[in-house]
């Protein structure tokens, strides 16, 4: 199994915030507390990036409000600050866990079409069990 090695200090750059900055973006430009935000980009990614360098970054609080399309919910939203950091983080590890539920998934998706659905799903729980062993430790 491949191991997942990035040091820290490469997934926590000012390029890389700024790259998950512009990911972050996408379908978000007209919201306020995004506007805000992007008022002082420069200002909050440097924060942002001192606080991960110095190691003293602390999640802020969660926001929370409610909708209702086509039912009620309650949604509790992180601050603009976390939501990046967890958009950099998603950016830098995609690849890696997308490749490895790949390398699952395969084998599982063999057995339902020489099979059936309908046999493979008794059958799923062991064969998940047998694939995993070793690669996450259970």
């Amino acid at each position: 199994m491949k191991k997942f090695i990035k040091k820290y200090e490469e997934i926590v750059t000012v390029s890389k915030l700024l790259s998950a900055w512009q990911g972050f973006l996408s379908g978000k430009k007209q919201r306020s507390d995004v506007a805000v935000f992007q008022s002082r980009l420069m200002d909050n990614i440097l924060s942002l990036y001192n606080d991960l360098k110095n190691k003293t970054y602390q999640h802020g609080a969660y926001q929370a409000f409610n909708i209702s399309d086509p039912k009620p919910r309650n949604i509790h939203k992180a601050t603009i600050r976390d939501r990046l950091l967890h958009h950099l983080l998603y950016q830098e590890t995609y690849d890696f866990f997308d490749r490895q539920l790949f390398m699952i998934l395969i084998p599982v998706v063999l057995i339902k079409a020489r099979i059936g659905r309908s046999a493979v799903l008794p059958i799923f729980p062991e064969k998940f069990r047998l694939m995993t062993v070793g690669r996450f430790g259970f």
